[in-house]
This record gives structure tokens, C-alpha cells and sequence, in this order.
């Protein structure tokens, strides 16, 4: 502090941060009802409209790309049977927050259905999901012991390659 000032207190009108009645946002304009302005810029936006989703059987995923470039998925494994086990969903951090799980998710779920399987949600992404999203209710199965050991003996055999 330079010599001959008397230190303010923070936050007081004479200090260099200003007056503390001024320091608060602006009170909203918007109705409750208006929806929310989206959370990023207009460059983050452009970049949205190169992001893909695919299934990818052979790897037994659904994957979301930005370009050629896998930035998330949604694992599972087939029992064999009716049932598709859900049981990891990962978009990766450069990505968060744009809605692209969410978006992953109703696409995986969407063939699922339509492929006339039963959707078994162990990963608790999945299980939010479809927690708030009703329409597929019909359509799951909630994890039994034997549909966990497939999930279990699968994922040993895929880690022993």
C-alpha cells in the first residue's frame, strides 16, 4: 500500500474494489419460463456440428466423433439373447457439458429398442437417463445375477486378449 493511505475495509465503498452494493450480477430480465441461453460460445457451437454418433459392433459400442476422432462412448455387451447390458458411457473431457452423453445415450437406446432388445442399465449414467426418460420403461430390464456374471465373464475374457 502506498504511504499516507489508510487501508479500507474490503468491500467498502472507498476501497478499489467499489462499492459492495454494485459488486452483485444484474438481476435476470428473463422469465423463469425462458429457456436457458446455451453454455458455450458460438466457435464451441460450429464445432458441434461435425460430432457424429455410430455403432460400432465390432468393438460393441456406440461411439460419438468429433471428425474421425472418437470423443466418447457407450459400452455394452450382448448376452446372446434379448438383452443388451449397458455398463460404461464416457465423453471425454474437452467435451463435457454440451450435451453429448445425453445425446449418446438416446441414440444407443433408440436402436436397442428397435432392434427388439431389452436395455440393462448398470451404468449409472444409463440408469439417470432413463430415470427421466419414461418412454423406454417397457423396454428394461433391471440387472439380475445371472445378466451381471455375462457382464463379468465377458469383460474377464475381453481383458485376458
Amino acid at each position: 500500500m502506498p504511504p499516507g493511505r489508510t487501508p479500507q475495509p474490503r468491500g467498502s465503498a472507498h476501497s478499489p474494489w467499489g462499492n459492495p452494493r454494485r459488486c452483485r450480477p444484474p438481476r435476470s430480465r428473463t422469465p423463469a419460463s425462458a429457456p436457458a441461453t446455451e453454455p458455450f460460445d458460438r466457435e464451441t457451437r460450429n464445432m458441434l456440428t461435425a460430432i457424429t454418433i455410430r455403432h460400432n459392433p465390432d468393438r460393441m459400442r456406440y461411439e460419438v466423433l468429433d471428425g474421425d476422432t472418437v470423443i466418447g462412448q457407450a459400452a455394452y455387451i450382448d448376452d446372446g439373447g434379448s438383452h443388451r447390458i449397458f455398463y460404461h458411457t464416457v465423453i471425454d473431457e474437452d467435451f463435457g457439458g454440451q450435451g453429448l452423453a445425453g445425446r449418446l445415450a438416446g441414440h444407443a437406446l433408440e436402436e436397442t429398442v428397435a432392434a427388439g432388445l431389452k436395455i440393462v442399465p448398470v451404468c449409472p449414467y444409463i440408469k439417470k437417463y432413463l430415470a427421466s426418460h419414461t418412454q423406454y420403461a417397457a423396454s428394461v430390464q433391471v440387472p439380475t445375477p445371472a445378466l451381471l456374471g455375462v457382464l463379468d465373464s465377458a469383460l474377464d475374457r475381453r481383458a485376458r486378449r
